[in-house]
């Protein structure tokens, strides 16, 4: 399941639709950005960041912008498919640990767990972060 790419109070209230959907005893699994290894980066690039990809002729471009007020990676993607320029925005939520840990418990969840994308305890290193959270 996605968390982070809505508001704050919408977010919320898919975590607690999701722990009233689990039995008890049931798990939720969450594959969320390293909150760390992103800003990390931006931090490096004045809290901005490019990425491009490239397939043949095809391009994606997302800039970057992290809004310390929001907690929200702005993106601006641009898009060049068969020479056809399209432009959108989006945001993604970043969680560090303490805070969908919060927003976890606060949903009903009794226990949760962080790992990075080898199932590893989390660290400051990790790609990924996924959160296990029990109900």
């Amino acid at each position: 399941p996605s968390c982070g790419y809505f508001g704050d109070d919408t977010d919320r209230d898919v975590l607690r639709r999701f722990h009233r959907a689990l039995k008890p005893g049931g798990r939720l699994a969450l594959d969320l950005l390293s909150f760390q290894r992103i800003l990390g980066g931006m931090a490096a690039q004045g809290g901005q960041s490019t990425v491009l990809q490239e397939r043949g002729d095809d391009l994606l471009v997302d800039r970057n912008t992290y809004d310390v007020a929001s907690g929200r990676i702005l993106t601006e993607r641009i898009s060049v498919r068969d020479g056809r320029v399209r432009r959108y925005p989006f945001s993604t939520r970043l969680f560090p640990p303490s805070e969908i840990g919060s927003w976890l418990r606060d949903a009903g969840f009794a226990e949760v767990g962080f790992f990075d994308q080898d199932g590893e305890p989390y660290t400051l290193a990790a790609r990924r972060m996924w959160v296990v959270a029990t109900a």
